[in-house]
């Protein structure tokens, strides 16, 4: 099962698009697909889907995934690593008014590059990334990685708590 996640935030229509089309179009191989879709305006027509999952259902669904195609946030891209899922990440783009930087396409190209996710920018790549799961094997994380994974994913449950955390608990994470 392929478990699509736009995150708790902000609204990805491109991504539910484009995994709605590969479904449609047969590009995704016949894998089980459950998406969660958060405010998209679109509707999918091929996707199993709910807008919201309370945490421990997202956490399950996360778990019992066999890979997670997800926006390129740090959060999510860290949350793979650190569950040993392949994610397929879909940068959001600035150009698109999905975000306000390049931040996304920059994390997605660099965990790409060092082969610890795949990364997919069109429907195309999507079917590409998808066909490769069944042979990408990640490149083991460097302790270095590891550490850096722990503290970020630390700080996201901090944030994750409360949704804003207090000043003194971010200058503790630097």
């Amino acid at each position: 099962m392929l478990f699509v996640t736009v995150g708790q935030t902000l609204p990805f229509d491109r991504l539910v698009r484009m995994v709605d089309d590969a479904m449609g179009s047969g590009l995704l191989g016949g894998h089980e697909v459950f998406a969660q879709i958060g405010d998209a305006e679109y509707t999918p027509r091929h996707l199993i889907y709910e807008r919201f999952l309370d945490p421990i259902a997202c956490e399950e669904r996360f778990a019992s995934a066999s890979a997670v195609i997800g926006h390129a946030g740090v959060g999510t891209v860290m949350k793979a690593l650190h569950n040993d899922k392949v994610l397929i990440a879909v940068p959001r783009r600035p150009n698109l008014g999905e975000c306000v930087d390049n931040h996304q396409v920059k994390t997605a190209r660099v965990f790409s590059r060092l082969r610890h996710i795949l990364a997919a920018d069109d429907i195309e790549e999507l079917g590409e990334a998808v066909r490769s799961l069944q042979t990408f094997v990640p490149k083991p994380r460097e302790p270095r990685v590891d550490a850096l994974c722990d503290r970020l994913s630390s700080f996201l449950q901090v944030c994750d708590a409360d949704r804003a955390a207090p000043a003194s608990q971010v200058r503790a994470f630097r």
